[in-house]
């Protein structure tokens, strides 16, 4: 199955390109957005125009539009973009699958959330730094979220990497390291209040009923996972994750 199948697959199935399990990805989708709204609110200087690099299904797309006058949302996947300009009406935001002609403008931030994973050749990768390089704006900013191991690890779809290669393949293109803060992992490194959140017998129970389609169960189990995870935190200072975020200039 190629790249693309693989997605478009995957969006039909559970209804976005995120966690299988219903339970964890609302609950880790409302802590990255939430993280991310704080980086924005500190490194974005006053640019016009954004780049969300695999967009999935918009969310974070959505939430540069509330920075930004023109979002750039980008994805692999025909059908992902589908479902992401059906859930999203936003004016400002422009959803494409992946044409280089997005690298010939200027962005004053790109984003790229959990997919370099997915981009398994090494050589596409370097490839791709490069252009996040040539089209970000002199005081733009390039944040990525991102998971890592401790030997490289090729699983077909995901290439979990060593963060010294990544870091150095962005450093070779020219990238300057801002800042590096861990994330939190739903099973490597979870927060307490997740934990709380996944033991709740209620939770456990809508999750089921997410798997059957049962009506309104997933508007519910989304409602109470942004409840739990509004006092969570997704940035962890005291222990090291497998999953980064790195905060890159020029």
């Amino acid at each position: 199955m190629n790249t693309k199948d693989y997605w478009n697959q995957r969006v039909k199935k559970y209804g976005h390109t995120g966690w299988a399990d219903f339970a964890t990805y609302y609950y880790d989708q409302n802590l990255r957005l939430k993280t991310l709204k704080d980086l924005i609110e500190e490194y974005s200087d006053e640019f016009l125009k954004a780049l969300d690099y695999g967009c999935g299904t918009g969310e974070f797309s959505n939430l540069l539009a509330q920075y930004f006058d023109k979002v750039i949302a980008v994805d692999i996947a025909e059908d992902v973009i589908k479902n992401a300009i059906a859930a999203n009406n936003n004016s400002r935001i422009h959803f494409q699958t992946y044409d280089e002609d997005i690298f010939n403008s200027q962005y004053g931030l790109i984003i790229s959330i959990t997919v370099l994973q997915h981009v398994t050749e090494d050589r596409q990768l370097s490839d791709l730094i490069s252009k996040f390089l040539q089209s970000l704006a002199p005081n733009g900013k390039l944040i990525i979220f991102e998971s890592f191991a401790k030997v490289n690890s090729d699983y077909g779809y995901i290439k979990l990497r060593r963060i010294e290669d990544v870091k150095s393949l962005l450093f070779d293109s020219g990238f300057k390291l801002i800042q590096e803060c861990n994330f939190y992992h739903p099973t490597e490194l979870p927060t307490r209040l997740y934990t709380k959140y996944r033991t709740n017998y209620f939770i456990k129970v809508l999750n089921k009923l997410c798997i059957y389609n049962i009506p309104f169960s997933k508007f519910v189990l989304k409602n109470l996972a942004k409840k739990f995870s509004y006092h969570d935190k997704g940035i962890v200072d005291d222990c090291e994750s497998i999953t980064r975020i790195l905060i890159y200039g020029r």
